[in-house]
């Protein structure tokens, strides 16, 4: 019976410190035998991959000392075996037999856990067969473990695979010699022989919705968590082994479980691959590794599609809105221009029934006073009092035309305007003997302005005229319009004694009136003066859009 002592490290390595229980039984296992009893091999509580473990060894001559062949494949690496005669070369052989022919993954040989004779583990000559050598049946497979002859470390494991030579990796017995002829040599504490060992995801879950797995797996949008869970080979069950698995691209790190269901987050959307790898017994990570594609969509919100249909959809509405209210702006300004165009038939009217009935009226009285006036029997008192009424009438008269040009809509503009200024500025100042002058444009457009806005420019013009007759002595005016892009501006100018340094009473009420008139409708007023050299008074209004106000 082999001694346990030096196989501690191996010992450790195989069975996880996680399972005492394993532990336990196994050293039960190892109890004594009472006299006369044959010792039976304990058992390995543990799951292995191992098609090796405890089978046939024979070796094709005597072993050194109390070596047996058995060692090799009894799962304990503290006993190491080798040929008793030192001479035979490549004539030696160890021969395990794996019960039928198994699929390899690998073949792991074990070097004794000493420094001594490192070399004679290293090039070996390996041979599959799937019949028994000795009827003749040829290898399918001949390789050759480290042929450069570089030594194993002590207790190490080195791996051979299918590359370290040629034939189909598979075989029920296993020979193993020297390629190069050496003393004592193989030497070897353990053979280990490994199927591939394949691993598949069984199920997956986005969310707890189960996702069909198919040639790819599609992973619903908007997931937040998956759960994979991975068919594991037959030889082991949950907790017994250990694989990894990786979920992105190959630069993406390895996650270790050894539970057959695994939880992790949704990656980022795109092409991904789940790649997933099982550990052998021995601590090598099988060659085979499984792989599908999965594709994780964009979500919804984030897709350019979306994103341009919603922007269009968002369009579409403002272009709906913006419609909508400039439908409703027409809808309005339609209505104001009916209203507009309904009181200027109606101030047209007014202006008319003034002019026909009040006008008329007026007319009558003032020559029905002169008729009286004509009489020579008329009392020289009545004669007064009938000429006053008769000077009362025309002013009335004349006040009226001034109401009923600023009541007609059709003289809503700066022709008409400048028109009827001229000629109303002649009428008063030259009876009175005031040369006037007019400067005005060849062209005047006859652009719309408010009646407010003619008005009271005329009332404020009026009583400039008023002012230069009252009190400036001037017997020269002149009245100038001017065109801008901007503002239309009317200057009245005397070449009377001018303002005095201070202006009180109704001077200052009078230019404060023209002041506050030119405001109400967004204008502006200026007067310039000297003593003895004239005053000037300009009014100005904004062109078009004030002008129509």
């Amino acid at each position: 019976m082999k001694m346990l002592f030096g196989c501690r490290g191996c010992f450790r390595r195989t069975v996880p410190a996680r399972r005492p229980a394993a532990i336990l039984a196994f050293f039960l296992a190892l109890q004594l035998p009472a006299a006369g009893q044959s010792v039976k091999a304990p058992s390995i509580p543990f799951a292995t991959d191992n098609v090796a473990l405890r089978k046939p060894v024979k070796s094709s001559h005597p072993l050194y000392g109390t070596q047996k062949a058995a060692s090799l494949t009894d799962g304990l690496a503290g006993a190491w075996a080798h040929p008793l005669d030192q001479t035979l070369g490549n004539a030696f052989y160890f021969e395990i037999d794996l019960g039928r022919v198994h699929p390899i993954e690998h073949i792991a040989f074990r070097n004794r856990g000493d420094n001594l004779f490192p070399n004679r583990m290293s090039q070996l000559l390996v041979r599959l067969y799937e019949d028994p050598p000795e009827t003749g049946a040829e290898p399918v497979w001949v390789g050759q473990h480290r042929p450069d002859g570089t030594p194993v470390p002590p207790g190490a494991l080195d791996v051979l695979r299918a590359t370290a030579g040629k034939g189909i990796f598979q075989g029920r017995y296993l020979r193993i010699s020297t390629a190069v002829p050496k003393n004592h040599a193989p030497q070897l504490a353990e053979v280990e022989v490994h199927p591939p060992l394949n691993i598949s995801c069984a199920t997956l879950r986005a969310d707890g919705r189960e996702v069909p797995i198919g040639t790819s797996i599609r992973v619903p949008s908007g997931s937040q968590k998956i759960e994979l869970g991975f068919q594991l080979p037959p030889l082991f069950h949950e907790g017994s082994m250990l694989f990894r698995f990786r979920l992105g691209n190959p630069k993406s790190p390895w996650l270790l479980s050894s539970g057959q269901t695994v939880e992790i987050p949704t990656p980022n959307p795109g092409s991904h691959v789940l790649e997933a790898q099982v550990r052998h017994s021995d601590g090598i990570w099988d060659q085979s590794v499984f792989r599908i594609p999965v594709e994780i969509p964009v979500p919804l919100t984030e897709q350019a599609w979306f994103r341009l249909t919603t922007a269009f959809l968002l369009l579409a509405a403002g272009m709906g809105v913006a419609r909508y209210f400039i439908h409703r702006r027409l809808i309005r300004r339609v209505e104001n221009l009916e209203r507009a165009e309904a009181l200027d038939r109606e101030r047209a009217r007014i202006a008319k029934d003034m002019h026909d009935v009040v006008g008329a009226r007026l007319a009558q009285l003032s020559v029905l006073h002169e008729i009286a006036l004509s009489g020579e029997a008329v009392p020289a008192e009545t004669r007064t009092r009938l000429e006053s009424l008769t000077q009362l009438a025309r002013r009335a008269v004349s006040e009226l035309d001034e109401v009923v040009w600023a009541v007609n809509p059709a003289n809503d503009n700066l022709q008409s305007f400048a028109n009827y200024l001229c000629h109303a500025a002649s009428e008063y100042l030259e009876p009175l003997g005031i040369h006037v002058r007019h400067v005005v444009p060849e062209e005047i457009p006859e652009e719309p302005v408010s009646s407010k806005a003619r008005h009271e420019l005329f009332l404020a013009a009026k009583e400039a005229l008023q002012n230069i007759v009252k009190h400036s002595g001037a017997d020269r005016v002149q009245i100038s319009f001017g065109l801008s892009d901007r503002a239309l501006t009317l200057a009245i100018s005397d070449n009377g004694r001018g303002l005095p340094s201070s202006t009180t009473g109704l001077e200052k009420d009078g230019l404060h009136n023209m002041q506050k008139r030119m405001t109400s409708v967004g204008g502006h007023f200026t007067a310039r003066s000297a003593p003895g050299s004239g005053t000037t008074v300009e009014f100005s209004l904004p062109r078009t859009a004030d002008l129509a106000g």
